[in-house]
């Protein structure tokens, strides 16, 4: 019988106590502790954000901020209600089409300051924002120098030549519409019309004069157009020389100035007198030499009125020619 061969099998037992089993069905302390503290970051973060929307609204779209009063300070001149209804017009507007610049948190402060400069040209702007419903607006005027004059009209400028305001000129209602008989030659009416320039021409200057309680120098100005933008572009010379003629010879009743020109002759400007004598100076020269020549001549003629009749050119020097 042949030999069978024998396998012995073996079977081997698991062990248990080396796995780690949980039972779904049952949550132990550490599960619960980590569902819990999902749920609460969850409820944290959504707080957050309801505070974050609720604080973006009362900031951005509420009332809490709005514009309730406009306190302007610094004018003498301009009218106030002028400049608080520029800024009442912009807090109308929205900003990045979704804000309103009504909110004092959202007002553009440059905007005004560019709207309030090419409104009025003032010298100095400030404005502030001071919680929660103030808008605090600073302004400092240009100071008046000269009355400029050109094309016919009349403007306030500082010692700069930057324009501040047009003045506004009282002339008599015949001047302002002349009547030419409609039967009139053609050689008449050019004669009326002459006459009327020019008494136009005089009516405005003593206007501008009386309007500024004669406290300003004018300066007339037919030559190449200066008046440019919100300037009067002209070299500072020539302003600075009206002024300080119009100072020198202020106390020398022989010589009261109407009005200053500035006409095509180069480097030049022309002092026209109360009693129609011009006397010419000379920008490239020293203004408190000419002044003093000028004076000088006054007194050494006696005659000075009746000697001089049309004009007086100190501009060549220590010379002094006159007709």
């Amino acid at each position: 019988m042949a030999n069978r061969e024998v396998r012995s099998t073996h079977r081997v037992r698991m062990d248990y106590s080396k796995k780690k089993l949980e039972n779904p069905f049952h949550q132990t302390n550490h599960g619960i502790k980590r569902d819990e503290l999902s749920l609460r970051l969850k409820i944290s973060c959504l707080a957050l954000l309801g505070l974050l929307v609720a604080l973006l609204y009362l900031m951005f779209f509420s009332a809490a901020f709005d514009i309730k009063k406009i306190q302007i300070t610094g004018l003498s001149r301009a009218n106030i209600g002028e400049v608080e209804k520029l800024a009442l017009g912009q807090s109308g507007e929205n900003r990045f089409w979704l804000f309103r610049q009504q909110n004092l948190l959202i007002f553009d402060k440059k905007a005004l300051t560019r709207t309030l400069a090419d409104t009025y040209h003032f010298k100095e702007i400030k404005i502030k924002k001071s919680l929660f419903h103030t808008l605090k607006i600073n302004l400092t005027e240009r100071g008046y120098s000269y009355i400029w004059q050109e094309k016919d009209k009349y403007y306030y400028i500082d010692q700069d030549g930057y324009l501040i305001n047009e003045l506004v000129l009282n002339l008599p209602a015949t001047l302002i519409n002349p009547e030419i008989p409609a039967t009139s030659s053609a050689s008449t009416v050019l004669a009326t019309t002459t006459v009327v320039t020019e008494d136009y021409f005089k009516s405005t200057i003593e206007a501008a004069s009386v309007a500024s309680n004669n406290g300003y120098p004018i300066i007339v100005n037919v030559g190449a157009e200066h008046f440019k933008g919100d300037r009067v572009d002209i070299d500072q010379v020539y302003l600075e020389f009206a002024g300080k003629i119009n100072d020198g010879i202020k106390n020398e009743p022989e010589l009261t100035v109407k009005y200053f020109l500035i006409d095509k002759d180069f480097n030049t400007i022309k002092a026209i007198l109360d009693s129609g004598l011009t006397i010419y100076f000379s920008t490239r020269e020293n203004q408190d030499s000419q002044i003093n020549n000028l004076i000088v001549l006054k007194k050494e003629k006696s005659d000075f009125n009746k000697l001089i009749k049309k004009k007086i050119d100190l501009r060549y020097g220590d010379k002094v020619y006159y007709e």
